[in-house]
This record gives C-alpha cells, sequence and structure tokens, in this order.
C-alpha cells in the first residue's frame, strides 16, 4: 500500500474474517485537520487484496489495543475510525509515520530500510516467488501490468538470468548439435 492509503485505512475497510483489506481513500494531510481523498490515488488504486494469517492476528491485536486507548482518552479521543492514528485519534501525519517506522526497525534489529522501499520489497518479493505480474500489478494498485513492468523490471531480468542458467544446467554449456553426415 502507498503512504497515503495506510494513513486513511479504516476499520470498515478491513475484513479480518475474510483477511482482507479494501483501498479506497488517501490521505493527503494528517493532524487535526485533515485532508482525505474519497478515492485512490488512481482508479486502479481502489482494490481489494488479501492479507495473510500473521497479518491478520496483529491487526485483531491492535484493533483491541486501540480501543482500550480509545477508553482511557474518553471524550479526549477524536474517532476518524483510522487503523493507524495518532494516539488521540486523529490522521497520522507522513513524518510521525516515518519516525514510527524508525522505531520499529531499529527495536528489530534489521538493516535499515525507508518506509517507501517496503512497497518495493514486497513487490520484489511476490515476483521472485513466480507471482503473476497482472496479480502483483493489481495488488499494487498499478493502472496496468507495464507500469509494474517498468519499475521492476530489472527483477524479471534476474529472473531471465536465472532461467537461462536453468536451461544451461540441464543442457550443458556448449551442446553438440552437429550431425555426422560422413558416417
Amino acid at each position: 500500500m502507498r503512504e497515503g492509503e495506510i494513513l486513511a485505512l479504516q476499520w470498515q475497510d478491513v475484513n479480518l474474517d475474510a483477511g482482507t483489506i479494501t483501498v479506497r481513500r488517501t490521505l493527503y494531510r494528517g493532524g487535526p485537520n485533515p485532508i482525505f481523498s474519497d478515492q485512490a490515488k488512481t482508479e486502479a488504486g481502489e482494490r481489494t487484496f488479501k492479507i495473510h494469517d500473521g497479518l491478520v492476528a496483529a491487526l485483531r491485536q491492535h484493533r483491541l489495543d486501540q480501543k482500550k486507548a480509545k477508553m482511557a482518552l474518553g471524550s479526549e479521543y477524536r474517532d476518524f475510525n483510522l487503523v493507524f492514528p495518532t494516539s488521540k485519534g486523529t490522521p497520522m501525519m507522513a513524518r510521525n509515520l516515518y519516525r514510527l517506522h524508525k522505531s520499529l526497525i531499529k527495536a528489530a534489529g534489521v538493516p535499515e530500510v525507508k518506509f517507501h522501499e517496503l512497497r518495493h520489497t514486497h513487490a520484489t518479493h511476490l515476483i521472485m516467488a513466480h507471482v503473476p505480474l497482472k496479480t502483483i500489478s493489481a495488488r499494487l494498485g498499478h493502472s496496468s501490468i507495464t507500469i509494474t513492468q517498468d519499475i521492476y523490471g530489472h527483477v524479471l531480468q534476474a529472473m531471465e538470468d536465472e532461467a537461462t542458467a536453468a536451461i544451461q544446467d540441464l543442457f550443458g554449456s556448449s551442446p553438440d548439435f552437429r550431425r555426422k553426415h560422413s558416417e
């Protein structure tokens, strides 16, 4: 998902029983006076996709934690029904999302990666797992597979190199195609 799609995600867009997320809107500016768009970035950006069981479990727990925090704040909590709001319920500003992301990366002890690179990494792993490009394109909200191919062409080339190496392993490096007609 794109940053603005994550920040605009509301609980009615998350179906934990079905394990799906539907992208319907974008947040352009967070804070106490947010600016939302009731549309995704592109027409293809409005989409529903499956999420894995581990994420479903994490979101269930997150929802419970969020309800407890909301009850503790009482009337100070401004409820936008967001999945990822500030501690007071308002839409998170992008810079705060980046700070949160950075602290989570540090706490996990994994190499630093920029927030937007997560989307790129997700797509790259799907390509390397041989998920059809049309499926990946739809999941990313690209309007055509051409966009996906243009962005991730280097990964596709690496897969082509793997395919060539696999053929070479099967048939050897220099097959002899000459026929002996003189016998």
